[in-house]
This record gives structure tokens, sequence and C-alpha cells, in this order.
């Protein structure tokens, strides 16, 4: 691209469009030159999202998916082959891919070029509504979809795309400005042209679909915690169970589980070293044997919680569980998804005095008892994560936090493989049979 060139698509930044690398902190888009003008819009962009933000499986399910109803052109099958990498492992790819990271509020994303096609990868919820009422998530495809104009846009349904009644309306006024054709899985929706008023018409009914769908999901998952909490259970199931507990397998709630408490012990001991980074306590912690149902169900039934792509995210649940750990009680909330009720099955709905009239939230309170551990050992973790994450990395503290080739996968023979480091100069190759698991 010639120096007018790049001027001429920079203007289209400073006249107030939005574009996604200003989304990341920075003011205009490179990719290596491919800067989009009024005059010129990329062919495709494909969108796959999944809003649970832990299970890579379904992220990699849901992008192969999407991929699955695109032509079968070179870069969509370059793309198929990287899967779900370029999203939990982009630092290491920016080398070899024409990659960037995008960021609104929570929401967190990577926009991908293959040979003029565009691949934009998040795992970030669609519906949840920040204070000044927005959608993290929304505001994010927006302004990507403005910056770039694709003539087509891919998705698995609409509902990768928006979920919620409040935030719908800026997504299509996006794509009828700046889309000609949306594919919907199997489904064809002509954006602009003789056939917009029908495609738009259609957009909007699927969009309807999509966020009463996910209205009645969320009542149902929520009268089902209710039902569990009013049978004594732990609404969190299996599936979360805090390092020092266990659960009962006749009440299906969690007791005290004192044949942890030495990892327990270990772990808050580590956590207290301020010279221990995250990454290298939750290696420590892994040597000790310590497991989840994440791990298991990820990395098979001998791996630890230092096989994790991200040791340190371990530690970081660790943090989640402190108040436990020191009164022995724990309350879980979620919104109310019926508004205007004062109660449901016996349960009070709990308000907000800056947030009266809202629906409120739903409390789900436990008393377990607290784990024999010192508080002053707790306390002192808690003082040990606290400088990790104040501290300033700069040197060689800083060039090693991310290690080349780190959480690299791939299938062969039978075998999925996967590349742990310990270091930036030492790495670890770990193997599970996936025919053997299958049985």
């Amino acid at each position: 691209m010639s120096t007018n060139e790049k001027s001429k698509a920079t203007k289209t930044v400073e006249h107030g469009k939005k574009s996604a690398d200003e989304v990341n902190g920075t003011s205009s888009i490179d990719f290596q030159g491919k800067l989009t003008s009024e005059e010129k819009r990329i062919k495709r962009l494909c969108i796959a999202r999944e809003s649970n933000e832990n299970n890579h499986l379904l992220m990699e399910a849901m992008i192969l998916q999407t991929l699955a109803n695109m032509p079968k052109e070179p870069a969509i099958l370059r793309a198929r082959q990287l899967g779900i990498s370029p999203l939990l492992e982009p630092e290491s790819l920016m080398e070899s891919l024409n990659l960037r990271i995008l960021r609104v509020g929570k929401a967190k994303a990577v926009l991908m070029e293959i040979d003029g096609d565009y691949f934009l990868y998040s795992m970030s919820s669609a519906a949840k509504t920040t204070e000044s009422g927005e959608n993290d998530w929304t505001t994010l495809c927006a302004n990507v979809i403005e910056e770039f104009r694709p003539i087509e846009i891919y998705v698995a349904s609409i509902s990768r795309l928006v979920r919620s009644f409040e935030h719908s309306g800026k997504i299509q006024s996006v794509i009828s400005k700046h889309v000609d054709t949306v594919f919907a899985g199997n489904t064809k929706l002509a954006m602009r042209g003789g056939d917009a008023v029908s495609g738009q018409l259609m957009f909007a009914v699927f969009t309807m679909m999509a966020a009463s769908e996910r209205n009645a999901i969320v009542q149902r998952l929520t009268a089902g915690k209710i039902a569990k909490y009013n049978r004594g259970e732990w609404i969190g199931g299996k599936g979360v169970v805090p390092l020092g507990y266990k659960l009962d397998q006749k009440t299906l709630n969690l007791v005290l589980d004192p044949e942890s408490y030495p990892a327990l012990k270990a772990t808050f001991e580590l956590m207290a070293d301020p010279d221990l980074s995250g990454w290298q306590v939750g290696q420590k912690i892994g040597r000790l044997g310590v497991s989840t149902k994440y791990t298991k169900d990820n990395f098979g039934d001998d791996a630890n919680v230092s096989d994790y792509i991200y040791s340190n995210s371990f530690v970081r649940n660790i943090g989640i569980w402190i108040p436990l750990y020191l009164s022995g009680e724990y309350t879980s909330k979620c919104p109310n998804p019926f508004p205007g009720v004062e109660h449901i099955a016996g349960m009070p709905i709990h308000r907000n005095i800056d947030d009266f009239d809202g629906p409120g939230e739903l409390h789900f309170h436990y008393k377990w008892g607290r784990p024999d551990i010192d508080p002053a050992l707790i306390f002192a973790a808690v003082a040990g994560r606290e400088a990790r994450q104040t501290a300033p990395k700069t040197g060689g503290a800083a060039r090693a936090q991310i290690a080349p080739l780190s959480g690299v996968r791939w299938v062969a023979k039978g075998f999925e493989n996967w590349i742990v480091t310990s270091s930036r100069t030492k790495y670890f190759l770990r193997s599970r049979n996936l025919i053997e698991d299958a049985k």
C-alpha cells in the first residue's frame, strides 16, 4: 500500500469511524496494509462467539460449525486447521498470522485475516448489560463490522450475533448499513439490494427468536437452581467444587474434605510467596496432584492443574473462594430472570437501593464450615497475590510472561498433543489417547 493510500485509509478513522484497534487502545488498524476505506470493503467476515467463557470445547465446535457453511477455499481450510488456537494463544501466532487482539470492557476477541478473509472469534456474553446500558460484545462486533464493511457475514446462527432484545438494534442497524448478505447456517439473508426488505424482516424475526429462546433457557436454568437449593443441594454441582471441600454423594451438597487440607495449605503457602508468579504457583500445585473436573474432562483422568494452558487460572479461582475459607459461608448470586416478582418458590428477590426498580437478584446462601487453615496464612496468600498483580513487569520479567509455542495443540494418529511450558527455555509435550478415552 502506498503512502497516499495509507493516508486515505487512516482518514476513515480520523473522521469518526471506530476501528477495531481503537477498541484495543491504539489509533488505527494496520493489518499489514489491509485497511478498509470508503472505496474498499472486505469480502467475508466469519463470526464465531460462545457465551461460556471457560468451555474451549464448545468454542472450537462453534468455530468449526461456522466454517463448515463457508466456501471450501484455501483461507477457510487454513482457518479450520487453526481451530481455536488463535483465540487461546494469539500472542504466539502473531508472527505467522495477521492477527489482532480486541477488547471492549470485559469482552475480548481476536480478529484474524487469511488471504483477504477475516475471522472474528470471541468467548463473551451477548446479553450482559453494563452500567452504561451497553453490551460489550455488541459494541465490539458493531465496531468491527462498521470498520471493515464486509460484503458477506457468516455465522452459525443469528444468536451468535445478538442474544438480547435490548442490544439487537445496534447490530441490525450497522449490518443494514454496511453488509450485503448474512449467512446464518444454511439461511441466506439479503440486507441490501432488491431483497433487503424481506431479508431485514427475517433478521429481525430471528433476533426476536434468539432473545426469547435465551430468556426461556435462563428461566428454566434458574428454576432448576431454585429446586436444587430447596432440596438442600449445591447448585454448582460436581463441576464447581473448591479445594478443601467435596461433594457428598448422598446429599449432593458440599462438605469439608480434610484429606485435601495439606494441598490447600501448600497452595496458600505458595501464593503467599510474592517471588513466585501465578503460573509457577499453578505448576507447583499441580505437582502435588491437585486436579479438577475441568482438568480431567479436557486433559484426561491423570491430568492435574499444571496441565492448564494457563495454570495461573487455578490460582485466580482460589481467590474467588477466600471469603468461604475465612468464614465457612458462601453466597452464590444470580440475576432474577422473572421481572416483577417479589419471590420465587419461597425465595425472596434482593434489590439494591440504587436499583430498587430493577429485576433484582437471587441469593443462594450455604454454610459448609471452614477448613482447618490458619486465617493468617490465608491473609498472607491474599497479600502475595495482590503484590504479584500490582508489581510492574520490566526487563526479563516482562519478556518471560509469554512463552513461544505455549498451548499449541494438534491431533495425530489418534492422539491429542499439546505443549506445556515451565519457562521460556523448557517445554513438556503431553499426549492423550483419544481412541481409548472414547471407549
